[in-house]
């Protein structure tokens, strides 16, 4: 998928800067989303142990990388070389934005499929196990965890991770614009 044909020669008009602006972040999101679905992907294969691990944080990590070089190749392609901060935090915004969207969809298509295996089920009840006998001197915090496990659906845990995913996302790209930032 190309990007739209940039004309560095004359400044764009705001609608077209915008128009400009989501035509290349989609693009752009689509291709980081993938690394997101790499991650959701990588849950599938929890039995699979350090194997799934590596490769989920591998695309974690590609994650704020590709968001980078993302943005630098917009600032040069599009903004002839030159992008104040502001429009380096609109263009990674809006793409990490449209990434998350495809984000969203891929954890709940393989949440959903990990609570119809008796195997995670089976896990994940290994777990409250775990943490209710840690928590066996506090009756009161054991009734949470109990009803906050029993409460986990794909829906749920989609909304944490999307959540958390776009929390995270902010912050860094409001650090990483001050280096993609050039005037």
């Amino acid at each position: 998928m190309e990007y739209p044909e940039s004309n560095n020669t004359s400044p764009l008009n705001p609608r077209d800067y915008w128009k400009q602006l989501f035509q290349v972040s989609m693009n752009t999101g689509a291709k980081l989303g993938l690394m997101f679905v790499v991650q959701a992907l990588s849950l599938l294969l929890f039995q699979a142990g350090s194997i799934a691990s590596i490769i989920y944080l591998i695309a974690l990590l590609a994650v704020p990388v590709m968001l980078v070089v993302y943005a630098n190749r917009y600032r040069d392609q599009y903004q002839a070389g030159s992008i104040r901060y502001m429009q380096a935090v609109s263009f990674m915004l809006w793409t990490y934005l449209f990434a998350t969207l495809i984000a969203a969809v891929a954890y709940w298509i393989v949440l959903y499929f990990l609570f119809q295996n008796p195997q995670f089920i089976q896990m994940m009840e290994g777990s409250m196990e775990l943490v209710t006998n840690l928590l066996q001197d506090d009756p009161e915090v054991q009734d949470q965890v109990v009803s906050a496990f029993s409460r986990l659906s794909p829906r749920s845990m989609t909304l944490q991770m999307i959540t958390s995913s776009l929390f995270f996302g902010l912050i860094y790209i409001y650090i990483a614009a001050i280096f993609v930032k050039r005037s």
